[in-house]
């Protein structure tokens, strides 16, 4: 949805929320064999069912497009586990909706982080609120992976060798190292991406 007016109707906040609270059901499901996973818009709207009514997650968002009046598509997802880590999350320009732990946005990340050292975070909100920092850059500058060596065919800019968007003196892999953590993997969407 990219109409504003509509993203701050509170029955498109409760159906965005089913949505992903239906995809988050149907995700945990899956066997990861690692820490991430994408999934397909084709594999996402297939989920189901939704509710008494729907088959799958692809017909319930087909019947609100009339209700809404407004082209919605679910373009991409993912799954992070965060067993062996921590997971953080930033949304930009956040919405959060009512009685829902669903936040929407303009765009989001999600970060995988692990310590240098051993598997002792320390303090684990201090961990999570670096990996919003994290985030803020990844949103900001938008790199394609985390290291050089992950880039397909050498294209795009790896996380590691960006300068940090809040500090420019330092890069982010100096950043993690003054703090004793590392970025095991990370995943930025936008609003009207379609990367499937």
């Amino acid at each position: 949805c990219e109409t504003d007016f509509v993203s701050r109707n509170k029955d498109f906040q409760h159906f965005v929320a089913q949505i992903i609270e239906t995809s988050f059901e149907q995700m945990k499901k899956h066997t990861l064999g690692s820490t991430f996973q994408q999934l397909s818009s084709s594999a996402i709207t297939a989920f189901g069912p939704m509710g008494n009514k729907h088959a799958t997650l692809g017909d319930f968002v087909a019947e609100n497009i009339g209700h809404f009046g407004e082209n919605i598509s679910v373009s991409r997802g993912c799954l992070m586990s965060g067993n062996d880590g921590i997971l953080s999350s930033y949304v930009y320009n956040s919405v959060k909706i009512p009685d829902s732990d669903v936040a929407m946005g303009t765009y989001a990340s999600f970060v995988h982080l692990r310590p240098n050292r051993g598997t002792d975070f320390g303090n684990e909100e201090e961990v999570r609120a670096l990996g919003v920092k994290i985030g803020q850059h990844i949103v900001g500058m938008n790199p394609t992976c985390v290291m050089k060596s992950e880039a397909a065919s050498g294209e795009g800019e790896a996380l590691m060798d960006q300068n940090y968007l809040l500090d420019s003196n330092v890069t982010i892999k100096e950043w993690l190292a003054s703090h004793d953590i590392h970025v095991t993997d990370f995943v930025r969407f936008a609003l009207s991406e379609n990367k499937d």
